[in-house]
């Protein structure tokens, strides 16, 4: 129940994944154009996820669900203007819904990871993110699927004459599946315990490899930068945004060395990531298919183009699939094998995708791009889960959000240098994905021979 609003956020990431890039480029926008295009939404949900984060500390556990649906709420209102959008052929108008998905599922997929943290026995942590890390995979699969009908089989069952278009169906589909989760996750809120659990936490904790004063550093971090309120404390009723910035400022110079190595590791990663996120359905309708987004639109060259935003959403629901099905794994890998290598092999197995779309596959092979694509789901998994697990670990609750806020920063920061990496360069989506490769695989080394803590 906790992590049913997830599946409805990520539906909302999964129909800006599928249609935002080819949807920019057939309304006019150029290669170069996508550097400033893209960035105010990772920008607004730079800004918003660490200010989300520290609120939550501020006002405490109980007021954790309020902002989470709130959250909700601005996912929703980019459901209506992505077709508003489309149909009015506005680019400012899909640049806009795109910001307020990015800030809707960046805000509640921290806060909600946060919250899970406060209810769970410290045992359960790593499990606790799996079951996340597939609520995200059931609403990427929905949400692909949802994007991978194309409009002629829509005007096959509803008929010509709505003007029904993939992009229309996908977000008619998301508010109510929106609502629906919202609902669940208003019920299971009522059953959580009156206190949090983070009592629990005292105990030492082996997965990572922890010394006995495994807390010194967060302890130490909540001492320096609150000196005037704890964990159990009231909640303060007035907080003014110069005071989160100021609380935030000073947090973040006192970060534990933990934390620092973990972003920055994780940020070499997310570098790969967002190569991938952002530039693979133009990968495949350019590189794949042939395709031009800027042909006449009834051309065979837009066609083409325009295909590959159904082929990449059938791969990207196949790899939501994996995810699914990874999440109960991860708790016993990071048994058997350990939180490192976990994510060592997550960040190469990211690296040799990107390396073989790019250098391997050439024009006509959409079958094996579909394929090589899917096989993504497996280390979107593990990323989506191990690092917030540690966090979860090693933070104590009146400081979690924050550090979740941090963690999330440096999910955000790699997305600003790849769309920088293309304003400025121009660079074509192939060599994006070679730019992509060797950061993941950088990530992969790093996490190899530096441990966390």
């Amino acid at each position: 129940g906790l992590a049913s609003v997830l599946v409805s956020t990520q539906f909302a990431w999964s129909i800006q994944t599928a249609f935002a890039t080819t949807l920019f480029k057939q309304l006019g926008a150029r290669q170069r154009d996508l550097g400033y295009l893209r960035v105010p939404g990772p920008l607004t949900g730079l800004l918003v996820q660490p200010a989300a984060g520290s609120l939550s500390d501020e006002l405490g556990y109980k007021r954790r669900p309020r902002l989470i649906l709130s959250a909700t709420v601005l996912c929703g209102i980019g459901f209506v203007l992505l077709p508003l959008g489309e149909h009015s052929k506005s680019i400012w108008l899909v640049f806009t819904g795109c910001c307020f998905f990015d800030v809707g599922f960046n805000a509640a997929d921290a806060l909600v990871r946060v919250l899970a943290a406060d209810v769970t026995p410290k045992q359960q942590l790593p499990l606790a993110n799996s079951i996340v890390s597939s609520a995200l995979g059931c609403g990427q699969l929905l949400g692909f699927v949802a994007s991978s009908i194309g409009s002629f089989h829509l005007d096959t069952v509803f008929g010509k004459k709505g003007g029904n278009t993939s992009l229309v169906f996908a977000c008619s589909f998301g508010l109510v599946l929106l609502v629906l989760c919202d609902s669940f996750f208003v019920s299971a809120c009522r059953k959580f315990p009156e206190r949090s659990l983070d009592q629990q936490r005292s105990e030492d904790y082996s997965l990572i490899g922890e010394e006995d004063n495994l807390l010194s550093e967060p302890a130490k971090l909540q001492d320096a930068s609150s000196s005037s309120s704890s964990s159990g404390s009231r909640p303060k009723k007035s907080t003014s945004a110069a005071k989160l910035v100021r609380h935030f400022a000073t947090r973040f110079f006192l970060l534990p060395r933990w934390m620092y190595k973990l972003c920055l590791m994780n940020g070499l990663v997310w570098i790969g990531w967002f190569c991938f996120i952002f530039f693979a359905p133009d990968f495949i309708g350019i590189f794949i298919n042939g395709g031009d987004p800027h042909a006449p639109k009834n051309s065979e060259q837009f066609k083409k183009y325009d295909l590959a935003q159904q082929q990449f959403s059938m791969s990207s629901a196949i790899s939501s699939v994996l995810m699914i099905a990874m999440g109960p794994c991860i708790p016993f890998l990071v048994e058997k094998i350990g939180i490192h290598k976990l994510m060592a092999a997550s960040a190469m197995a990211l690296a040799l995708v990107l390396f073989i779309a790019s250098n391997v596959l050439g024009r006509g092979s959409a079958g094996a791009c579909v394929f090589l694509f899917s096989l993504i789901g497996v280390p979107w998994a593990v990323t989506m889960s191990i690092p917030y697990t540690v966090v979860s670990i090693l933070g104590q609750e009146s400081e979690r959000g924050f550090l979740m806020g941090v963690l999330n920063i440096f999910v955000v920061l790699p997305s600003f240098l790849v769309l920088l990496m293309v304003g400025v360069t121009n660079m074509r989506s192939n060599h994006i994905f070679d730019v992509g490769s060797a950061m993941a695989g950088m990530a992969s080394f790093a996490w190899v021979f530096h441990r966390i803590h």
